[in-house]
């Protein structure tokens, strides 16, 4: 029988191999530059944009950051105060017992962090669910005695919905998208207004003005979702990001139609052979379109698949995320670990794409803090996974070098690491 469509269906075109447009300007241009502030993890693109080039033609340039090393303190955080562990897959996030233990985490850790706290979640649907729960057991009201905690709303994230978009009028539209804004903008000045006047949980009888410039205000919790609108483009410098967390790893819904289509093409596309790579040489093998990117951890939910873009280039190619500067050339000459990882890639290029698409989300709020020389912070990566060295590696080069696992993935050697960290800070600012 023919296909039914209902009133919400719609039809789109999209274009799965960009290098049919990029051709022209590899072709016509002696020498290409893709430049960004947050592009790695950035190896399929260079795969997708030049496939026919090859690999000894390719580099690539990392910048480093502009504040020394010890500003800046990365720690994964694979388990809770209890000792159970953190893995927030699409399947295991919604048991009380993790959304318990990582209020307990939450808890524990807003005692030590100065300032503003900005807690990421993989999605508006979780952390709705983390909401619900945490208000049933009163850990929302024991945070909020020491940070009061702003919850980003999904309302105010609705105008990127572009089905909801085609339908609405447009005087609807414009409207709505105003009051969107003007919400988000709300909810980040009652977060810097709690900061900036250092009147954050309990009184410690000291006042605000003092505590903010000895960066000990107990200062407020932000609540956002990685992909909404305080996940990109916003300045959270100084105080209002002491730390920034991650809880789980936002992967793409694996059912969305045009991720599934895009998954399955690069999969048909670079599975057999990578152009002039030594690792196809050495036995890449081909996958079928049954063995696409769906991994332990793959969202379930429908929402936004994390996008951006990223740098490879014809000659030269960069992630131009600061002013320093490292670099690390694509070649023959990679670490046995590299070479492993460049081998997978070709087994399971699929995978490796679906992946590079939360990391880069992952990346993408991190960058959120850490806005100048003089700034520090803290940053949690709260799941199992990344203890991973395959997921480490793909974090900013600037973050790994001071990226720290904790002994025994326990959370108390965690939690001495960042009161360490900030009982320095405090040192050096009162001096």
């Amino acid at each position: 029988p023919p296909p039914t469509f209902s009133s919400s269906s719609s039809l789109r075109f999209v274009n799965l191999n960009p290098a049919t447009s990029f051709a022209s300007v590899v072709s016509e241009a002696k020498a290409v530059l893709l430049l960004g502030g947050t592009m790695k993890p950035f190896e399929h693109f260079s795969r997708q944009l030049f496939p026919a080039l090859p690999s000894r033609h390719l580099s690539f340039f990392e910048c480093g950051h502009v504040v020394p090393p010890s500003n800046v303190l990365a720690v994964s955080l694979p388990k809770g105060p209890t000792g159970s562990a953190f893995h927030f897959t699409f399947r295991r996030r919604t048991s009380h017992d993790i959304i318990d233990e990582l209020g307990r985490a939450i808890m524990n850790l807003s005692k030590v962090i100065p300032e503003g706290m900005v807690v990421f979640f993989p999605s508006f649907h979780y952390q709705a669910a983390v909401r619900r729960r945490w208000e049933a057991t009163g850990v929302a009201a024991r945070i909020g005695s020491r940070k009061p905690v702003l919850w980003e709303d999904k309302s105010d994230n609705s105008s990127s919905n572009d089905n909801n978009n085609q339908r609405k009028k447009k005087k609807a539209m414009v409207k709505r998208t105003t009051s969107n804004k003007a919400a988000t903008t709300d909810i980040l000045a009652e977060y810097r207004r709690i900061i900036e006047e250092g009147i954050g949980g309990k009184d410690d009888g000291k006042s605000g003005t003092k505590n903010r410039k000895n960066g000990q205000g107990r200062g407020a919790m932000l609540a956002c979702v990685v992909g909404g609108k305080l996940s990109e483009g916003i300045n959270f410098s100084d105080g209002l990001a002491r730390c920034v967390a991650v809880v789980g790893m936002p992967y793409a819904n694996s059912q969305d139609p045009l991720l599934k289509e895009k998954i399955s093409w690069i999969n048909r596309r670079f599975s057999c052979a990578d152009t002039d790579s030594s690792a196809a040489k050495d036995g890449g093998g081909g996958n079928d379109d049954s063995k696409n990117a769906v991994v332990d951890g793959d969202d379930g939910e429908k929402k936004k698949s994390p996008g951006g873009s990223g740098g490879s280039g014809k000659k030269t190619g960069g992630d131009t995320a600061s002013s320093s500067s490292s670099s690390a050339a694509f070649s023959s000459s990679s670490s046995l670990s590299q070479q492993k990882q460049q081998h997978q890639q070709i087994q399971d290029p699929g995978r490796q794409y679906y992946e590079n698409l939360c990391m880069r989300a992952v990346n993408q709020s991190i960058g959120r803090s850490i806005r100048h020389k003089g700034d520090y912070a803290c940053v949690l990566l709260i799941d199992q996974r990344y203890e991973s060295d395959r997921i480490s590696q793909q974090l900013p080069t600037w973050i790994r070098k001071r990226f720290e696992k904790p002994k025994g993935g326990a959370f108390g050697d965690a939690f001495r690491k960042v009161c360490k960290f900030f009982a320095e800070k405090r040192r050096q600012r009162s001096q």
